[in-house]
């Protein structure tokens, strides 16, 4: 028995693909199965019950969001915001936690699903209450086609730089559509 494998590129985060497989004897082949069928999406980033403490306020760019804040996830599809590249852009987070808590944002600039080359900004609120801002230079707009991009906003309770897919408790995530 062989096993073969194959590396698939240039998939897109947010799609659904489909594929068929066949055994390849010598003299024979079988016939194709499937479909099978994948999807291409983000990681989970989820912290179970939301205890009250968080993020009770998000500026991007001076626009004020104005979504629930008061869980640990929250998908905003058609957030309206409008970012220029090779601009800086202000993020300001409004925290009331009383705890040391982590922060970072990632725009997944190549529609891939987040990784490290997308962590556009983090720090870490000591206190954890009052708002934190962070300023950002936007990558040139050769380096990406401008478009709608995913951001994802995590904090997480006493961790210096939570990862884009982070779990556990204590926390929060805001996925957002933003167009560059």
């Amino acid at each position: 028995s062989t096993s073969y494998s194959t590396v698939l590129t240039n998939l897109v985060a947010e799609e659904s693909y489909s594929y068929y497989v066949r055994r390849i004897c010598t003299g024979e082949n079988t016939v194709w199965v499937g479909p099978f069928t994948f999807e291409m999406g983000y990681c989970d980033s989820d912290f179970g019950t939301y205890d009250g403490d968080g993020i009770v306020e998000i500026i991007i760019d001076s626009q004020d969001l104005d979504f629930e804040l008061d869980q640990t996830y929250q998908f905003v599809a058609n957030s309206g915001i409008t970012l220029n590249s090779q601009n800086l852009v202000e993020i300001s987070l409004d925290f009331e936690t009383g705890f040391g808590t982590g922060y970072t944002v990632y725009i997944d600039f190549q529609g891939n699903g987040f990784d490290a080359s997308d962590l556009v900004s983090s720090g870490y609120n000591v206190v954890g209450e009052g708002l934190v801002t962070s300023n950002v230079l936007l990558p040139d707009g050769g380096d990406f086609a401008t478009g709608d991009y995913r951001m994802r906003i995590v904090t997480q309770y006493a961790t210096q730089i939570p990862n884009p897919c982070a779990t556990g408790s204590w926390g929060q995530t805001f996925d957002l559509d933003v167009n560059i």
